[in-house]
């Protein structure tokens, strides 16, 4: 029962942060502790705490895996969706152009 509510109850809102995406948009800091990423993520507003985070990913066995990043999650997800995805390390690849001639001031 408690592993079937982690993938049935949604903790994303329905409405994406990013302009024109159909996801919700979260940051997970290097180094960051179980319930500090679920501090991050209710600060960024997605419904979790820190008792939720902890039993989530011990009955997922994820607890050691989960990974920093910048994450596009689809919007309703589940907890389970979204820890497996942080776990897996889907993260936004993001890249930077270093223009030629261009100076660094």
């Amino acid at each position: 029962m408690l592993y079937g509510g982690i993938f049935i109850l949604p903790v994303v809102p329905d409405r994406p942060n990013v302009e024109g995406g159909s996801a919700y948009r979260a940051k997970i800091n290097p180094h960051s502790s179980l319930s500090s990423i679920a501090e991050q993520l209710r600060q960024q507003g997605i419904s979790v705490n820190s008792v939720t985070i902890q039993i989530g990913t011990r009955t997922l066995f994820v607890a050691s895996k989960l990974k920093p990043g910048t994450y596009l999650f689809p919007n309703g997800a589940s907890l389970g969706k979204v820890l497996l995805q942080i776990a897996r390390g889907d993260r936004v690849k993001e890249s930077i152009a270093i223009i030629p001639g261009m100076t660094i001031w």
